[in-house]
């Protein structure tokens, strides 16, 4: 039995005649028509349900991409379908078969993410095998193992390599960890300007850490030319996607007035939204806003209320301001 389709079967046959060729026992069929069944499913639904059952007739037969795509769905259904033992089993079929997204799926359950026992040096394997064939996202796990020594014997020098792989094929996290390197002389020497161009990339990729990122490093001067309109430009950008960081950078330019006109009120508004998310530049902001009276009426109590937030955290030495300001208000 010829078991292909020899044009994508989508394109000129019909569900009915897919399903027949399914039917015969056309694994190509059985395994397409699993994926389209896939595409429509609502979880726990009769299309799930076909889903499974038609990647599970490809995947019998032998059919790399449905047994790929079968240890998926085993490892990432809510229904009571999900089996993590039926996951690795499927998954190491088809990485048998070579399948490089395998070797990384299976990387992530040997790290226990599936709720079995870690095997930390096994994951390291395979992340490797599929690192190898070019696949970018076990690049980047290979390269966040060796940055951590999970698995293996740390070695930033390897994890920059990883990295850099997987980021010159655009991956967004593997961008942003290859800036951070660079930006901290992990692996190399320290480059801030190599930082800055790293952190552009994964920024335009939408990463909101990035883009806060980005906007240090114009606020400062850091690996690039300071410009406060590109800084406040690329807070805006994380601030949308709630980058707390970002709030407070957005706050202290409009009390500082730097890019953008000063404005103590908005400045103040900025610093409630970063303290709000627990935030401690935000609090300690907060406090210096409300004991000085800036965008607000002086209220010593407000300012004693931040700045002791702020004060278990140890980023900030605000113990004089604590006593000072206990001691006015008990005067």
């Amino acid at each position: 039995m010829n078991h292909s389709i020899t044009s994508h079967p989508c394109d000129n046959v019909s569900l009915a005649q897919l399903t027949e060729l399914a039917q015969s026992g056309n694994s190509e069929a059985q395994y397409i028509l699993g994926r389209l069944y896939n595409d429509e499913r609502i979880d726990g639904s009769e299309e799930d349900k076909l889903s499974f059952y038609w990647l599970q007739q490809a995947a019998e037969q032998g059919h790399c991409e449905a047994q790929y795509w079968l240890g998926l769905r085993y490892k990432d259904t809510p229904t009571d379908m999900k089996d993590n033992t039926l996951a690795l089993f499927w998954s190491e079929k088809a990485a048998q078969q070579g399948h490089h997204h395998a070797f990384n799926t299976l990387g992530w359950v040997e790290e226990g993410e599936t709720g079995m026992e870690p095997d930390y040096a096994q994951a390291v394997a395979w992340y490797r095998k599929g690192a190898e064939q070019s696949h970018n996202l076990a690049q980047y796990n290979l390269g966040r193992m060796y940055h951590s020594g999970t698995g293996v014997e740390q070695n930033d020098t390897q994890a920059l390599y990883w990295f850099k792989q997987a980021a010159l094929q655009g991956h967004c996290a593997s961008q942003e960890r290859l800036a951070y390197m660079y930006g901290n002389g992990k692996g190399c020497r320290k480059n801030l300007s190599l930082a800055a161009l790293w952190y552009k990339k994964s920024a335009l990729q939408e990463s909101s850490y990035s883009q806060y990122q980005m906007g240090y490093c114009y606020y400062i001067g850091k690996g690039i030319k300071q410009d406060y309109q590109q800084a406040i430009y690329w807070f805006r950008k994380a601030a949308d996607q709630g980058d707390n960081d970002a709030y407070n950078s957005i706050g202290w330019m409009y009390k500082c007035g730097h890019g953008v006109e000063q404005n103590y009120s908005l400045a103040l508004e900025w610093f409630h939204k970063s303290a709000e998310c627990n935030n401690s530049s935000g609090w300690y902001n907060l406090g210096c806003m409300y004991r000085d009276g800036y965008g607000t009426a002086q209220d010593l109590q407000q300012a004693l209320y931040w700045f002791k937030k702020a004060q278990p955290t140890g980023k900030w030495n605000v113990d004089e301001e604590i006593r000072k300001l206990e001691a006015q208000l008990h005067a």
